[in-house]
């Protein structure tokens, strides 16, 4: 088997694997403190 660049490097691609599941997870955690806030209320307090 020939490996390309590194793309088929296991520890590479497992690497991937886990920054794929870090921003998904960040992203849940995200959009889950984003729906806890309310956005017009920062808006308001902004604005005072």
């Amino acid at each position: 088997m020939m490996f390309t660049g590194g793309e088929t490097s296991p520890s590479e691609s497992y690497k991937n694997i886990l920054e794929v599941i870090l921003c998904m997870i960040g992203l849940e955690l995200f959009l889950e403190n984003l729906n806890k806030v309310n956005p017009l209320d920062l808006y308001s307090k902004k604005g005072m």
